[in-house]
C-alpha cells in the first residue's frame, strides 16, 4: 500500500497553524491563474502572500498556463491535496475525534440511502465554519473574481467538497457533461450521488431554491451518464448558513428514464412475395 509519506516528513504543524492564522480554504488554490512573473519574482517566503508562500514550500505547483501569458497554480499530486484538506477540516471541526464522527454518521446515511441524515451530516461540517473565517474566505472570493450571486455557494460547496475528499470518498467537483457542470458527484458503491447546492437568491424561499437546484439536475442532464443515480437539491439559508431545504429524486424513476428509441428485438421480417412461376 502507498502511503502519504512525503507530507507527514514535512512541517505540517507549521503548515496548519499558517492555514488558521490567514483563514485559508483549499479550494482557492486549485486552478489558480498567476502571471509569468509568479516564479520568476516570488520575493521574500516571508513576505509573500499564501499564494507565492505554499508555492515557494513545495505545497503548490505551476501548470501550464494559455494564450494570455498565464499559468496555473494547483497542488502537484492527490497526496498534498488530501493533507491540506485534512489539515483544514482538523481546525474546521475541532479535532480529529468530532471529524471521525461525522465521517461515520455520514458513510452510514448513504449506504442506506437516508438522504435526511446525509444533509444532516453536511450540516454538522457547515455549522463548524466560524463566522470570521467566512468572511474571510469570502473576501478572497472576491480576489478570486468569483461572482458576487455565487460568493454564498463557492463557500460551502469549497467547505463540503474539502470535507469529503479527506473522508476518502470518491468525490468530483464541477463535472463537465454534455449540457453544463455539477456542482458535487460523490459515488458510493454502485449509487453514484449528484448533488447540486443553491443560496435563495433575493426573495426566493429556501424550498424554490432546492428545487431549482434539482430542476437544474435534471435540465442540464448532469446525471444522465450514470446508471444509479441520486440526485439531490440543496438550499443553504443565507441567514442559518446551513442547509435548511433539499428535494431529492432517484435518476432511475420510470418518468425520468429516456424514452427508447430503438425496440428492444428486430422486427419481424416482411413475408417475402411469392415466386412467379414459369
Amino acid at each position: 500500500m502507498f502511503l502519504n509519506f512525503w507530507f507527514d516528513t514535512g512541517s505540517s504543524s507549521f503548515i496548519n497553524r499558517y492555514l488558521r492564522e490567514n483563514r485559508l480554504t483549499v479550494e482557492e488554490f486549485r486552478g489558480l491563474r498567476v502571471g509569468k512573473g509568479f516564479a520568476a519574482e516570488p520575493g521574500e517566503i516571508d513576505q509573500a502572500e499564501p499564494a507565492s508562500f505554499l508555492y515557494q514550500s513545495g505545497y503548490l505547483t505551476l501548470r501550464p498556463g494559455d494564450a494570455e501569458g498565464k499559468f496555473v497554480l494547483d497542488y502537484p499530486n492527490r497526496e498534498v491535496l488530501e493533507a491540506m484538506s485534512g489539515l483544514m477540516m482538523d481546525y474546521i471541526l475541532g479535532g480529529r475525534q468530532h471529524y471521525e464522527a461525522i465521517v461515520y454518521d455520514l458513510k452510514k446515511a448513504l449506504d442506506v440511502v437516508d438522504m435526511g441524515a446525509v444533509v444532516d451530516a453536511l450540516n454538522l461540517v457547515l455549522s463548524s465554519l466560524l463566522y470570521d473565517d467566512q468572511i474571510a474566505a469570502l473576501k478572497m472570493g472576491r480576489r478570486l473574481l468569483v461572482p458576487e450571486e455565487a460568493m454564498g455557494e463557492w463557500l460551502y460547496r469549497s467547505t463540503i467538497l474539502t470535507f469529503l475528499r479527506t473522508a476518502d470518498f470518491s468525490i468530483a467537483a464541477e463535472v463537465h457533461g454534455n449540457a453544463g457542470r455539477s456542482d458535487l458527484e460523490l459515488a458510493n458503491g454502485e449509487r453514484v450521488w449528484v448533488f447540486e447546492l443553491k443560496v435563495p437568491t433575493t426573495g426566493q424561499s429556501d424550498e424554490d431554491a432546492a428545487k431549482a437546484a434539482l430542476a437544474q439536475i435534471n435540465e442540464k442532464n448532469y446525471a444522465g451518464r450514470h446508471r444509479k443515480p441520486l440526485l439531490m437539491g440543496l438550499a443553504v439559508s443565507k441567514i442559518k448558513r446551513i442547509i435548511t431545504a433539499w428535494t431529492s429524486q432517484d435518476g432511475l424513476s420510470p418518468e425520468n428514464r429516456p424514452k427508447q428509441v430503438f425496440p428492444e428485438t428486430d422486427p419481424e421480417p416482411a413475408p417475402r412475395p411469392p415466386r412467379p412461376r414459369m
